[in-house]
């Protein structure tokens, strides 16, 4: 997954952010499709360690693309506003 991929890169949040707008476009659909892929799933039966993991990767991963997009938003486009261009 695209997310995991970049999380031992040197900069993860602004290598991850262009391969997720490139692979998606925009990563608020990326989102609410990985929402809509979790609800419509099949459901985890008792015991299924196979299928229960398959779920909390694919919650894991939606959670991780949330975070990268908070983090961009909030912390990392206010300082790159105030970059001066070279």
């Amino acid at each position: 997954m695209i997310t995991n991929s970049y999380s031992n890169s040197r900069y993860p949040y602004t290598d991850t952010m262009p391969a997720l707008n490139k692979q998606y476009g925009q990563p608020y659909l990326l989102v609410l499709q990985r929402i809509a892929e979790l609800m419509d799933g099949p459901s985890v039966a008792i015991g299924d360690v196979k299928a229960f993991r398959m779920f909390a990767m694919k919650v894991h991963s939606l959670v991780s693309i949330i975070i990268i997009i908070i983090i961009i938003i909030i912390i990392i486009k206010p300082f790159l506003t105030k970059l001066k261009p070279y």
